[in-house]
Order: structure tokens, then sequence, then C-alpha cells
């Protein structure tokens, strides 16, 4: 689940304390997301290489954007990006905190707006992204040199 911020707010109660967005922010949008982390098996470690998932208000429900990372980082060091598709708004944000709440799924992440794109507002003003509530995406635990340059799709929500 994803909950985007603007300034003045409330504080979930929920969210761990390191992932918690500064005073002075109010959530506008909750999304829920479904899709695949991408890894690739370097002969060590599964390195990330990306996501893609669609963005519903609930789960089940027609899309109304996405969620991907850019190829490169922009340059305030954004990189993962939600595209709202009906609006053609777009924010990216860079990770500032990450917290593992589920040691079967992804870490629960906070990041911080660094570029806007799209002809809508609609996210041109959200200053945070808290990723919260994650279920699975995590890269496989093989490691040995048999899946080198091996790809895997992880799927998570």
């Amino acid at each position: 689940r994803y909950v985007f911020w603007v300034q003045d707010g409330f504080i979930p109660s929920t969210i761990p304390s390191d992932l918690l967005v500064p005073k002075g922010h109010t959530p506008v949008a909750s999304a829920y997301g479904e899709g695949f982390l991408n890894y690739r098996f370097n002969g060590s470690d599964w390195i990330f290489l990306g996501a893609k998932a669609s963005l519903s208000y609930i789960p089940g429900q027609e899309p109304w954007g996405i969620h991907f990372f850019l190829q490169e980082r922009d340059s305030h060091g954004g990189q993962a990006s939600w595209e709202m598709s009906t609006f053609s708004s777009r924010v990216t944000a860079k990770q500032l905190q990450a917290a593992s709440v589920d040691p079967k799924s992804i870490k629960w992440s906070l990041f911080q707006g660094t570029s806007y794109g799209g002809t809508s507002c609609a996210f041109r003003s959200v200053t945070y992204v808290q990723m919260v509530s994650t279920v699975g995406g995590l890269p496989p635990q093989t490691v040995d040199n048999e899946h080198t340059g091996t790809e895997f799709k992880s799927p998570y929500s």
C-alpha cells in the first residue's frame, strides 16, 4: 500500500517511527499496488533491477496508475516513480528510510519526492510516499553459481 502526502496532517499509529512523515504533511491518496520486483543473480547476490506494479484504490479494482523505477536516478537522487495514468501525473522519489516489518516481505519504506512530470498537477504537491503493508517481493534464497545471470520476477503487493 502506498500513501501519498502533502503538507499538514495526521500521523498513522501503525507505521514504525523511523518511517513517519515529518509533522506538517497530510495524506492525499492511498493506493494498493500489485506487481513484480525484478532481480538478477550476479554469481553471489540477487541484484534489484526494478519494479512494475499496477495501482488501484482497492485490490481487484480497475488500475488508475503504475509504480516503476526510472532507468537512472533523477538529479535529486530519485528513481522510484508512481504515475497516475488517468490524470497524466507522476512523482519520482528517493528512499529515505526502510524498516523490516515482516521477514517474508520487502521492507516498508519512506520516500521523499524529488521530481514531477505529466500534464496534470495531481502529484505535483506530493512531498512523501510511504510504502507499507507489503507482502512478498523478496528475491530467491538460492545463491549458487548455476543461477548466475538468471532473472527472477518476485510477486508483491
